[in-house]
Order: C-alpha cells, then sequence, then structure tokens
C-alpha cells in the first residue's frame, strides 16, 4: 500500500467512503439525502480513479465492463438509499439490502485499490517500452501522478484564484496566464530529458497608479514558486530610496543588501526610471543599475526582477540602456480602470465591511464615478483614489450622524449626501 499512503486525495476518498459503508452496519437506520448523494458521488470517483489507472496501463484486477458493473450496482444502490425521502414506495427490504451493501461496496474498493498500487503483490509486473528503464517504467505507471494532473488541469493554485478574483484587469490576466503556460511547457520539456528553453522571468509592469501593480507582483512571485521557478516566493518591495545612498560607494552596499533579502523571490522596484536622472548624469542610480544588472546574472536562478512605473517613462529607461533591455523583454501594460471597475471595487470595500448601500446612493456613486473617469489624467489614482473616495464618504457619515442619536441600521446604511463634494 506503498502507493496509496503517498496520495491524501486517494486516502480521503477511502477513508470517507468508509464512513459512509458504515451506515450498512445498522439496516434500518434512517438514510438522508446527503448520505445517499454523497454515497453516488463515492462511486464515481471510484469509476474516475479506475479509468486513470487504465490510463497508465496497469492489469487492474477490475477493468472496463467489470468496473462499470460494479459501479452501476452502486448508483442503483444510492438511487435505493435516496428513495427513502421520495414518495416512490420501496420495500423496507430493498433499502436494507441496499445499506448493507455499502459496507461491502468500501471493503472490495479497499482490495481493488491495494492491486492497483501493488501490482507485483498479485504477481503482475509493468508493461515496458523498449529501451526503458526501470525508474521510467515506474514514473510512467504512478496513478497518483496521473490524478494529480487531472486534478491540476481543473483546478486553480490560491495565487491564481486571487489573480482572477481581482476587478478588471483583463489583459493582464491573459500576460500571466501566457507566462504561466510557457512555464508549464518549460518543466514539461524537462521532464522528459529535454534541454530548457532559454527564458527571462522578468517583467516590466506599465501603467498608472493605483492600477493593482504590486498586488500582481506579489501573485507572480507566488505562482513562481508554484511552478518551481522559485523556491521561497516572496515579495520585497523597494524605490530609488531603498537602494541608492547618499554617499559615493555606499550604493552598491545598499542596493546588494536589499537584493540578498530577495533571493529566492521576486524584487519588485517601484517608479525604476527614477534610478536614471538627468540622462545618465546620476552617478548614484547608475550604481544602482550596475549592481542591480551584475546581481541578475550572477544569481539568475535564485533572483526575479520586476520593475513599474508609468508606461512611457519606463519605456524609455528600458531602452536607454542595453543591460535592462537584453533581460527585461517582457512588458504587462496596466490600463485605467473604467468607471465600472471603480464602482465594483468600492462595492467590495463596502461589501466587506457590511455597509448597505441604498439605491440613491448607487445612482450618485456611478454619475460620480464617471465624472472622475472623465478628467482623469496620469495623476489619476485608480485603486486608490477609491479607497481615498470610499475613506472620505464614511467620514462624513460619521458627521452627519453625530448631529443625531442613531442606531446601527443608520450606521451601515450609506445616502448620496455622504459622497464627497470636492472630488
Amino acid at each position: 500500500m506503498e502507493g496509496l499512503k503517498k496520495n491524501f486525495i486517494l486516502v480521503a476518498v477511502s477513508t470517507f467512503g468508509m464512513l459512509l459503508g458504515l451506515i450498512g452496519l445498522v439496516p434500518f437506520y434512517p438514510v438522508s439525502w446527503g448520505a445517499s448523494i454523497a454515497f453516488a458521488v463515492f462511486v464515481l470517483v471510484f469509476l474516475w480513479q479506475i479509468h486513470a489507472a487504465g490510463e497508465v496501463g496497469y492489469e487492474c484486477a477490475l477493468r472496463k465492463k467489470p468496473a462499470l458493473v460494479f459501479c452501476i450496482l452502486g448508483l442503483v444502490v444510492a438511487a435505493i438509499l435516496i428513495s427513502r425521502d421520495t414518495p416512490v414506495p420501496v420495500p423496507l427490504v430493498f433499502v436494507a439490502v441496499a445499506k448493507n451493501l455499502c459496507f461491502w461496496f468500501v471493503l472490495y474498493e479497499i482490495y481493488i485499490f491495494k492491486q492497483l498500487y501493488t501490482p507485483a503483490a498479485t504477481g503482475r509486473t509493468l508493461p515496458q517500452k523498449k529501451n526503458e528503464d526501470d525508474a521510467a517504467v515506474k514514473a510512467r505507471h504512478d496513478v497518483s501522478a496521473v490524478i494529480k494532473k487531472k486534478i491540476t488541469r481543473f483546478s486553480l493554485s490560491h495565487a491564481e484564484r486571487e489573480l482572477y478574483s481581482l476587478v478588471g484587469l483583463t489583459t493582464v490576466k491573459k500576460e500571466i496566464l501566457s507566462l504561466k503556460n510557457m512555464i508549464l511547457a518549460q518543466n514539461k520539456r524537462v521532464s522528459v530529458g529535454l534541454p530548457p528553453i532559454p527564458m527571462s522571468y522578468h517583467c516590466v509592469f506599465t501603467g498608472n497608479p493605483g492600477t493593482g501593480k504590486t498586488t500582481v507582483a506579489r501573485i507572480v512571485a507566488q505562482i513562481y514558486k508554484d511552478l518551481g521557478v522559485l523556491e521561497k516566493g516572496h515579495l520585497v518591495e523597494c524605490d530609488r530610496s531603498s537602494l541608492v545612498a547618499g554617499y559615493a560607494g555606499q550604493t552598491a552596499i545598499k542596493t546588494n543588501e536589499v537584493i540578498d533579502s530577495a533571493l529566492d523571490g521576486v524584487l519588485f522596484i517601484d517608479e525604476a526610471y527614477t534610478l536614471a536622472r538627468n540622462e545618465g548624469q546620476d552617478a548614484f542610480g547608475q550604481e544602482a543599475i550596475d549592481t542591480l544588472l551584475k546581481r541578475m546574472e550572477d544569481d539568475r536562478n535564485r533572483l526575479v526582477v520586476i520593475v513599474a512605473g508609468y508606461t512611457d517613462e519606463m519605456k524609455t529607461f528600458i531602452d536607454s540602456n542595453p543591460g535592462l533591455s537584453s533581460r527585461f523583454n517582457r512588458y504587462i501594460e496596466f490600463s485605467d480602470y473604467s468607471a465600472s471597475d471603480l464602482y465594483e471595487i468600492y462595492r467590495r470595500m463596502c461589501e466587506k465591511q457590511k455597509l448597505e448601500l441604498s439605491p440613491e446612493f448607487e445612482c450618485a456613486l456611478k454619475e460620480l464615478l464617471q465624472k472622475i473617469v472623465d478628467k482623469a489624467d496620469r495623476s489619476f489614482g485608480n485603486g486608490r483614489g477609491i479607497r481615498n473616495l470610499y475613506e472620505k464618504t464614511l467620514i462624513n457619515q460619521a458627521n452627519r450622524l453625530a448631529k443625531k442619536d442613531y442606531d446601527v441600521s443608520e450606521l451601515l446604511k450609506l445616502l448620496p449626501e455622504d459622497l464627497p463634494s470636492d472630488c
């Protein structure tokens, strides 16, 4: 049962199935809809596991037609159990038999699992291809790996769920997905013995403030960790003041210290273009850039750098230095939020604090946000501006309520007059 112990998912399913099967010990104990449906799901999962084992070539103890018959019988049992809560009359003896079958189904499944995971115990050998060693055969017939691959294909990591939960940023999400797919393809090449294709994981995030660049950088760092690019996947944020010292010779030391803290993770440099002020006449900033470029080469397997800032300034900054342009070739543009995006951000803030938006308030808020977007320039705060608007609204609400006695219901309701007029 060594293989079974390696796979937590299968162990959990088997344990759940066993506990569920214990209802068969008491023949006339009532069975709920939930337990009956759960048993049906249990049977379907078992069928799926048999199919996964078949894909990797196991000579299973239970295959194809016998497996199908086994699972159909299991679904019939589940249907009989479910019928206890329906107007359809079913003889009590059928229910009793079905409940007892639950128990024996689970016992038989454990036997089948043993056959799946220990083929040598029954005298069977794994099919071997020409010029394939034992390790390769074992890897190809690893049922746990097959099932894990199937689950991963249809599931998202925590970092990906966080990315897709962000408001707007449609283009950004597509770019991150493309980056992830490239890394997966790279990992696939390495796993089959092919040489890896040289690729850069460094990125340039361009766009106005408040568009989520730092948030996405943190998510990208976690995705890099999940895919094996980085060991830790932490994010170290910095700017010019964090890298540049006030005296000659100290900038390299200060920059190296920041880079050391970011090893095995992502170094995120905000407003990176400020490192190259006055068209190359900034000696301190140039020293920081030179130190960064050297460390990016020396620690290329342990360090990913993401630089961010205004679109035009960042392109000028990268193009001004051959070392930067050769290392940063992945640009991701963060567009300004639309009025509907800003409304959704505001609504989520209110929902998190259980604040109620009256219909009148919603209309007034949407009109205000549209006016803000229409007159927006490069200083437009986007998400940051919405946080400021939200805080001003709460201040106005507090001042309005302070003039009278109020209860909690009034505290949780926002009115149009709470919106600031100076936006």
